[in-house]
């Protein structure tokens, strides 16, 4: 299998077969033509000439088949470099995914307990519009995954867009939340209710207190599933790879969520 594909990746950085086919022709009219007008020439020398013309003819055959040797092996070796280094990529965006995830589940869904509060849609902290990292995977240098012939490959190229989907929309999340806090908070301080107690929150401001905690239900359900499609994606993508590339090293990254603060302080 391994093989099989290593074949595959050589043949699509090798020089085409009609080229060189059209080398040797070339080469032979080249020769041909020098030991016709040398014979005209000097007819004497025919057996000589013919020997040159032969030697001649190899040697310049074999310098053009080493060239093209060549030539090929850096073209497969600046092949495979391209590949892993998407991959390595690939492996680096879903860690930062995964960490940027963890720590919002960390210093915020779960600080202090805030999770299973009533009232977590006041208590969960989160970060302002616009300030959640923006990362994303270069699909287009990934597409090597679509040329292989066994069925993790593909899937793991669905993963990897299925997980890149579901960062932006947790991104997305976090913004319509950070919005939906200022129009509470501004609404509460436009009426000098900035000490009322969550309870009254709830029913003075029920519009703005139940679309914020939709999106704060939102936001705690897409960073826990995205944590877990984010070590899914990992795990799916080392076996892809080492299906293709069997003898290469990929980044290595430590998937370990660490404990929220609230269980650490306490």
């Amino acid at each position: 299998m391994a093989d099989n594909r290593l074949y595959r990746l050589v043949k699509s950085c090798a020089a085409p077969r009609n080229r060189r086919q059209l080398l040797f022709v070339t080469l032979s009219v080249v020769c041909l033509y020098y030991f016709w007008h040398l014979l005209l020439d000097h007819p004497d020398k025919a057996p000589e000439l013919l020997v040159t013309m032969i030697a001649t003819g190899i040697a310049a055959y074999v310098g053009g088949w080493a060239a093209f040797g060549a030539e090929r092996e850096r073209r497969v070796e600046e092949e495979l470099k391209k590949r892993v280094s998407a991959s390595n990529k690939a492996i680096f965006v879903a860690f930062t995914i995964f960490e940027s995830l963890d720590n919002l589940r960390r210093y915020c869904i779960d600080k202090d307990g805030a999770r299973a509060s009533q009232f977590r849609a006041l208590e969960i902290d989160s970060p302002q519009a616009g300030m959640m990292q923006s990362v994303s995977f270069d699909f287009e240098s990934l597409g090597f995954f679509l040329d292989a012939d066994d069925k993790v490959s593909a899937i793991t190229l669905m993963e990897l867009q299925v997980l890149d989907w579901h960062y932006q929309m947790v991104r997305n999340t976090v913004e319509l939340r950070a919005r939906a806090a200022e129009e509470l908070h501004g609404m509460m301080l436009a009426q000098h209710n900035a000490n009322i107690a969550p309870e009254n929150i709830q029913t003075v401001y029920s519009a703005h207190f139940q679309k914020l905690s939709a999106l704060t239900d939102q936001l705690v359900t897409m960073v826990d599933e995205g944590i877990v499609l984010a070590r899914k994606a990992d795990g799916r993508l080392r076996a892809a790879l080492a299906l293709q590339f069997p003898d290469q090293e990929f980044l290595r990254v430590n998937y370990v969520e660490q404990a929220p603060v609230a269980e650490k302080v306490g």
